[in-house]
């Protein structure tokens, strides 16, 4: 299992293989869609039979990323996050209220990659990013080192460092998420719980500030489990981009 660029691997696999292609990785057997069609037809309209997530040892059950929508196990919590999203963009109608802004963000970046090609990675992770964080919280970035913006990429560099199967055994093997810190080899605990810190401030920070927005007028208070759901939904969609 390669370490990194892991979907480059997958690709050829599925070029030599076909669109589903199965392997053992120490008695553990991965199931990988290499077809968008495939992929719809079996986690979304057979979601209530293929849409249970696998259990990811650093990435998910360490670092936190089992409550987002990604790693969320089929239940209660994941029907209300679907049912959220769908909610916020799930038909053309919840859609349009967002074109204006999609357009401004759009033709923002484009400004941006015509005068500073060099930097077009960049100027396309910022504007997904700036997009996302209008959708899900009503919040505008700045135009350079906005602390939000910079928050989701630290933490979108450790979400693909820790769910990658190659990088850390504890997501192949489980079990060993539950060896002690003093055990040889254990130093990846501590990875795991600083980059849980970050986690859970990508998370919390964002709704702080629509908390502290709302402040100002009036709205419906929620639940604390509607409150889970929602800043959860609002990472899932950074972490999908």
């Amino acid at each position: 299992m390669p370490s990194e660029k892991e979907w480059l691997t997958f690709a050829k696999w599925g070029e030599k293989y076909g669109d589903m292609v199965s392997v053992s990785i120490l008695g553990r057997r991965l199931v990988i869609i290499n077809s968008a069609q495939m992929a719809v037809s079996m986690l979304d309209k057979k979601s209530s039979i293929y849409s249970d997530r696998p259990v990811i040892g650093m990435g998910g059950e360490l670092v936190g990323w089992k409550n987002s929508m990604i790693f969320m196990s089929y239940g209660t919590r994941f029907r209300n996050g679907r049912r959220l999203a769908h909610q916020l963009f799930g038909n053309s109608v919840n859609i349009k209220q967002f074109l204006p802004m999609l357009e401004k963000e759009t033709r923002r970046s484009l400004k941006k990659i015509f005068t500073k090609p060099e930097r077009l990675s960049e100027h396309i992770r910022k504007t997904a990013g700036a997009i996302i964080l209008q959708i899900s919280h009503g919040y505008k970035i700045q135009e350079e080192n906005d602390p939000l913006i910079e928050l989701a990429e630290r933490t979108m560099n450790q979400f693909s460092l820790a769910t990658a199967s190659g990088d850390f055994s504890a997501n192949i093997i489980p079990i060993l998420t539950r060896i002690p810190d003093w055990f040889p080899g254990a130093g990846f605990k501590q990875i795991a719980r600083e980059w849980a810190s970050t986690l859970n401030d990508f998370v919390e920070k964002p709704h702080v500030y629509v908390k502290q927005e709302m402040a100002a007028g009036t709205a419906r208070a929620v639940t604390a489990e509607e409150e889970y759901n929602i800043k959860w939904l609002a990472a899932s969609l950074y972490a999908g981009q």
